[in-house]
């Protein structure tokens, strides 16, 4: 290791705001930019600030633009311009990095960098990148701005990008794609999830070889395969989809629609594929906060045949073993049960958490991460059999005998009665690949 490299240190506070903007406005020396790409490298508070910080670039970058020309039409002057941008500009949230003064001071250079750089910057930057190698060997690295209309082919890796608009972008290899506009992007092979949480982000825009995939402020996921084959899954808000044959098609949270290569029509799908939720479990938490994936391996479910009451479907972060394992000599047969969802009920009488196995109720300590999805009752008919009533939490937030329950969005369905692929009374068997908890 070089000695400038031994002598680096994480910078924070008004220094790092400094070199982000004369990154953004390309006065950066290569040992300036060496300390900021240490910086980030190694402090994940400072990769938060930073992508934070570019956010807001990106916000007064659509603001000014939608102010020019009112004040073309209203001869407002440079100076009033300035003065109202800074006076409506918002601070990134991490407070601590920056002064009143170091922010005025970040403000104005970024908007000067605006309204006097000739040579404007990308639509994205890179915000995040893991093992990533291109086929041209095109250095692809935190801050790295890329350009518009140039193919860029991901041969192995990941990475984040955050375009102007504030949307925010992952894509997994081996993946081609290309920016197509300050809020849209094409790809035509990989994996894609896009963020879009910002006003001016709504109407981000996916271009895939069967159609566009248009935002109307959500979490989507978009997979071209090898094959061609194209699929879109909606994790949270709505998407509207097109056609080749100009059809399109509003998609809500939890729905998957798949085109078969060359076919140019959409059709209803369960889900995306198993590797598309395997990259996603590398998934960055600015990106994906509160989301879960789930074992599409394991979906099945223990129940006590004959329990007459009320069940909940859990979801516990722990694995159902690592909790139990340790005291219980006579757990039920493990294979192809779900270790992450549980079928439960409380014991008034005991006031205690009970597990439901094969044949009998185990008891648990209910753990911080917990979270109750669904309520399950019985419900008699005529004949003297019984049904079951399933109630799910999405967007009721609320806690049960200490348990916390309800989520934003997910696609995961019960099945009661059934284990594995097959009928079985008392038991469950479950559909679904994903679930996102309530922010904190």
């Amino acid at each position: 290791m070089s000695d400038s490299a031994q002598e680096m240190k994480a910078l924070q506070g008004d220094e790092l705001g400094k070199l982000i903007s004369l990154h953004l406005d390309s006065r950066i020396t290569e040992e300036q930019f060496a300390q900021l790409q240490y910086t980030l490298e190694v402090d994940e508070s400072a990769r938060d600030f930073y992508i934070e910080f570019l956010s807001t670039h990106a916000r007064l970058e659509q603001s000014l633009k939608n102010t020019f020309s009112i004040k073309n039409q209203n001869h407002i002057s440079d100076r009033e311009l300035l003065n109202e941008l800074v006076a409506t500009g918002t601070r990134p949230a991490r407070g601590t990095y920056f002064l009143s003064g170091g922010l005025a001071v970040a403000l104005v250079i970024a908007i000067c960098f605006l309204v006097l750089k000739q040579d404007a910057p990308g639509y994205a930057t890179v915000t995040h990148v893991a093992q990533t190698e291109t086929r041209d060997q095109t250095p692809l690295r935190i801050g790295s701005q890329l350009k518009t209309q140039t193919p860029y082919f991901l041969e192995q890796g990941e990475l984040e990008l955050l375009f102007v608009t504030g949307t925010k972008v992952f894509i997994s290899a081996p993946a081609s794609f290309e920016i197509s506009g300050e809020n849209e992007i094409r790809i035509s092979a990989g994996k894609l999830v896009a963020r879009v949480t910002t006003p001016a982000g709504k109407g981000f825009i996916v271009q895939t070889p069967e159609g566009a995939v248009v935002d109307l402020g959500t979490l989507f996921g978009v997979e071209i395969e090898s094959s061609g084959d194209a699929g879109v899954q909606v994790f949270q808000g709505e998407i509207e989809l097109h056609d080749l044959q100009g059809g399109k098609a509003v998609l809500p949270a939890g729905k998957t629609m798949r085109c078969a290569a060359g076919r140019k029509k959409w059709e209803s799908a369960e889900k995306l594929s198993r590797q598309f939720y395997a990259a996603l479990q590398v998934k960055r938490p600015t990106l994906l906060p509160g989301m879960v994936m789930i074992d599409d391996s394991r979906q099945s479910i223990f129940g006590i045949d004959d329990y007459r009451g009320i069940r909940y479907l859990l979801y516990s972060e722990i694995p159902l073993k690592a909790r139990l394992d340790a005291r219980e000599k006579r757990l039920p047969e493990w294979n192809g049960v779900a270790q992450h969802l549980w079928i439960v009920h409380f014991d008034e009488a005991a006031q205690r958490w009970l597990l439901q196995g094969n044949e009998r109720a185990i008891p648990f300590e209910p753990d911080s991460t917990d979270l109750l999805l669904a309520r399950i009752e019985e419900a008699d008919v005529d004949g003297g059999s019984n049904r079951k009533n399933i109630t799910y939490f999405s967007q009721t937030f609320d806690a049960i005998h200490g348990i916390a329950s309800g989520y934003q969005a997910s696609d995961i369905k019960v099945l009661p009665d059934w284990f594995e692929k097959n009928a079985n009374s008392g038991d469950y068997a479950i559909t679904g690949s994903y679930l996102i908890r309530k922010p904190e």
